[in-house]
């Protein structure tokens, strides 16, 4: 392993996350897109520690990191979604999501007879009867996984618990940096 905090590889596969999380946040309002983001972010984040592990397999130290962490981790219910969550991802299909959205109103205005829903002037002071009809996404305003794992009993906001996510292997690589330079000054 090359023992610069710098060149670390578990570095640049948890930029590659965050550059699918930000692609999440980007084309949040195409259903479609956001689940090609998400579906790259699963494993390229599960891949973090993977490939810490292989560059790291001969270091002592930094794997007595990694091992403490691994066992903290086995409390952690989002820790396990996520890895559930990969394994699904990899193996079944695309994470089930359901999406919330926040609904316009459009209204025909038009001139009717007696006995419709809603009456206003017009621009020309003439009076006009404007008549609901169906309701239309009006934007996306979030997405939930929807999913059958037993011990996670919610029905979470993908965005906060991918950002959540993101943020515990971001912690994990600055320790391990942090452990990289304070072995290179020994």
């Amino acid at each position: 392993m090359n023992e610069s905090a710098n060149s670390l590889q578990s570095r640049f596969y948890l930029e590659a996350t965050n550059y699918y999380y930000q692609q999440m946040e980007l084309n949040f309002q195409d259903k479609t897109k956001f689940l090609y983001s998400l579906i790259a972010f699963l494993p390229i984040a599960r891949s973090v520690t993977y490939v810490f592990q292989k560059e790291a397999s001969k270091n002592t130290q930094l794997m007595n990191l990694y091992e403490g962490k691994v066992d903290e981790w086995k409390g952690s219910v989002l820790m396990r979604f996520f890895n559930e969550l990969r394994n699904v991802s990899l193996k079944e299909h695309t994470p089930d999501t359901r999406t919330r959205v926040s609904l316009k109103w459009v209204v025909d205005v038009h001139a009717l007879a007696e006995g419709d829903v809603m009456t206003a002037n017009g621009p020309d002071g003439k009076p006009l009867t404007f008549v609901p009809t169906e309701p239309r996404i009006d934007k996306v305003i979030g997405y939930h996984f929807i999913h059958n794992f037993k011990w996670f009993n919610e029905n979470p906001d993908v965005m906060y618990l991918c950002r959540e996510y993101l943020n515990e292997l971001e912690t994990f690589v600055a320790e391990v940096e942090n452990k990289v330079r304070g072995i290179s000054h020994e």
